[in-house]
């Protein structure tokens, strides 16, 4: 308690002699500004890009005020450590009285303490380099203008664009005599010695973590960031007055540091503008109480590097405040990888999918150890179908490798066998397998179709079709087909082989479940039941068979011709009418008739060719007994026209068992020999030569 009663008496008593010079300070700098005609008050921005080297070596050094002891405070968690430094800074009233010197001296530097040796932060510009004098013009604004004041409140709201610039980096220096009428009239007072400091609280694990092994123990090591942050700028500030402060973020380490965050908390009262750093992001933001802070953001700080920002910070008010700074950083990660070996069993079968029935085939059952672990006292069991299990004894299965089994199995059922196989080993290890095995044979069916009903002389087709019906294949399948007796074979199949009543040809092989279908035509020419039968053979004692019949019915089919004679006839001269009747049918017409018939003028005078009687305008044939299937008979009747003019004849041929009759009818042209106009005029019969056949 005393030493921190020591620490805030010397604080203040700095504060307090600082104020007590503003006022001649204020006073003579409004006599240089005057003298370089420049409004009094008004800050003059520095050259924004980079400091330079009259900068760092300004004779007016920063005066370090080390977070030691009770004045410095740092916090930590278990994830992100949070180190803060602050100070006093006082803001006196704006007043044309002598005062103190403020010309932007660097009187204040706030500097995170570290394990590491401390550095001095690159000192501020001075007054008299950040303002211009009478001596040095303002500097052009070409070269790297700065941001200009930004005027917005401060209410956690951001930033301008920060423009980013290359990172210098901070070279520590040593601290210059301060001339005699610019010395501060008192120091910071040390702490007495043997008096403990305030510890930086690790952040995280950072930096180099590589696992180390030793005799098969693993070690991991970790490091912390080695980062410091410093902040330097005037210890006092006048109302209404810009001061320019600038925080250094430093990574000494040998590792980048991730996620760089540095804090500083304002009061209300006090504004920032012209926010300019060489990378990151920095925005004024409220915390949880609502108390304004400004919160600078690093993706990255690159080992044996740093980082600047710059600011100008305005009073509003005239009185004290803190100037606390925290950061805080990514927590690093420390790992190492522990191997732990696995033995694994693993089984498959590798072998034919399908057999024909009986057959037999070796199939391989193969044991694999695809893991890490060398796996021992395997013991594998393999069983098909129903069948009592088979053990074999493997034993050790090194990591990586793999044992084949031979496996013998004969196919003496039809349908799905099932080959099943296991493996168990010390540890608890098992594994399991299966594989379906199709015990395949053929299956034949033979279906024959046949027309109902067919009449004599006519083709039949027949639709034979050969079924495999089982699950596998017909080999070399021939078929044979007895066809009726008296039929002729026409076509239908490529490459037969005729002998007497019966056809045969090759089919070959037909697939599971697959058929072939093949269209044979005969002409039958025996009235009655005509059947055939057909049988199909094949490898392995295949064999199917199958019949069908057919009705064949005979009929007579009779086809009547008339040729009349051709051309005008004179009247009183024979002509001839010659008549045709053949049967076309399969069978012998029974009773057939002929009646032949003229119109009134025309009489009949002869018949030649068959029997009959002439009566008045009509020849009336004797019926024939039969007309056998192809014959023909021809009927020769003449007639003599007693008067000119066109007359009508007409034939009907009729047949008693199928009660048929076929008409034919025509016309002939007569003309008086004595008269030549009635042969000009004489046409040709109409229908001349053909018959009309009726039912």
């Amino acid at each position: 308690m005393a030493r921190i009663t020591i620490v805030f008496a010397a604080l203040f008593l700095v504060a307090g002699i600082v104020v007590a010079l503003l006022p001649a300070q204020e006073s003579a700098w409004r006599k240089t500004a005057g003298a370089a005609g420049k409004e009094p008050g008004r800050f003059q921005p520095a050259e924004p890009r980079s400091l330079s080297p009259a900068l760092r070596d300004s004779e007016i050094p920063a005066i370090p005020v080390e977070n030691e002891g009770p004045a410095s405070a740092s916090l930590s968690d278990d994830t992100n450590a949070v180190t803060a430094v602050e100070a006093q800074v006082e803001a006196a009233p704006h007043s044309d009285e002598a005062a103190p010197a403020d010309s932007g001296e660097t009187r204040s530097v706030l500097k995170r303490p570290g394990t590491l040796p401390r550095t001095s932060a690159r000192p501020m510009p001075t007054a008299a380099e950040s303002e211009p004098t009478a001596a040095e013009p303002p500097a052009e604004a070409e070269e790297a203008p700065s941001a200009a004041p930004s005027t917005r409140p401060f209410g956690g709201r951001s930033l301008s664009p920060i423009s980013a610039r290359e990172a210098q980096p901070v070279v520590p220096e040593q601290p210059q005599e301060l001339p005699a009428e610019l010395a501060p009239p008192a120091s910071v007072p040390q702490q007495p010695a043997g008096a403990p400091s305030a510890r930086r609280q690790p952040t995280s694990s950072r930096g180099a973590a590589s696992p180390k092994s030793e005799d098969g123990q693993i070690i991991v090591e970790s490091h912390p960031a080695n980062i410091h942050v410093q902040v330097a700028g005037p210890a006092a500030l006048t109302v209404g007055k810009p001061a320019k402060y600038v925080i250094h973020v430093v990574n000494d380490g040998a590792a980048n540091v991730e996620d760089v965050q540095v804090r500083l908390p304002l009061p209300a009262w006090i504004k920032v503008s012209g926010a300019e750093s060489t990378g990151g992001e920095a925005q004024l933001q409220a915390d949880g109480a609502g108390t304004p802070r400004l919160v600078w953001s690093l993706a990255s700080v690159k080992a044996k590097s740093s980082d600047e920002l710059h600011l100008q910070l305005t009073a509003a008010e005239g009185q004290p405040f803190d100037l606390n700074v925290e950061w805080t950083c990514r927590p690093a990660t420390a790992h190492a990888r522990i191997t732990v070996r696995q033995p694994q069993l693993e089984l498959s079968l590798t072998g034919a999918t399908d057999l024909l029935f009986g057959e037999e085939k070796v199939f391989t059952l193969l044991v694999s150890n695809p893991g890490s672990g060398d796996a021992s006292g395997v013991v594998v069991q393999v069983a098909t179908g129903g069948n009592r299990a088979k053990e074999v004894e493997v034993g050790n299965i090194p990591a990586g490798e793999q044992v084949e089994i031979p496996v013998q199995v004969v196919a003496n059922q039809v349908g799905e066998l099932k080959l099943t196989a296991s493996a168990k080993g010390d540890g608890g290890l098992t594994a399991e397998t299966a594989a379906k095995i199709q015990i395949r044979r053929a299956q034949l069916a033979l279906a024959v179709e046949a027309p109902e009903l067919k009449f004599a002389g006519t083709e039949a087709t027949y639709v034979v079709t050969v079924t495999n019906s089982g699950n596998a294949a017909a080999e070399g399948v021939q078929v044979s087909m007895a066809i009726p007796s008296g039929s002729r074979y026409v076509g239908g199949v490529s490459g037969p082989t005729t002998t007497k009543g019966n056809l045969s040809w090759k089919v070959g092989d037909i697939a599971p479940n697959a058929q072939k279908q093949f269209e044979i035509r005969c002409q039958l020419l025996v009235e009655g039941t005509n059947r055939v039968a057909v049988q199909a053979t094949g490898k392995a004692g295949l064999s199917a068979s199958g019949d069908a019949a057919t009705e064949v019915e005979a009929i007579s089919e009779l086809k009547l011709i008339v040729n009349d004679p051709s051309g005008p006839a004179p009247t009183g001269q024979e002509v001839a009418y010659e008549i045709q009747v053949m049967n076309r049918g399969s069978r012998s017409a029974k009773n057939v008739k002929i009646l032949v018939q003229f119109g009134d003028g025309v009489e009949p005078t002869e018949l030649a060719g068959g029997q009959g009687k002439l009566v008045p305008g009509q020849v009336v044939c004797e019926p024939l007994a039969g007309l056998a299937a192809g014959e023909q008979v021809t009927v020769r009747v003449k007639a003599k026209a007693a008067k000119t003019g066109t007359h009508r004849y007409r034939v009907e041929v009729t047949s008693g068992e199928d009660d048929a009759r076929l008409v034919s009818e025509g016309t002939s042209r007569f003309f008086d020999s004595k008269s030549g106009a009635a042969a000009r005029t004489a046409k040709k019969p109409v229908n001349e030569g053909t018959g009309t056949k009726q039912r």
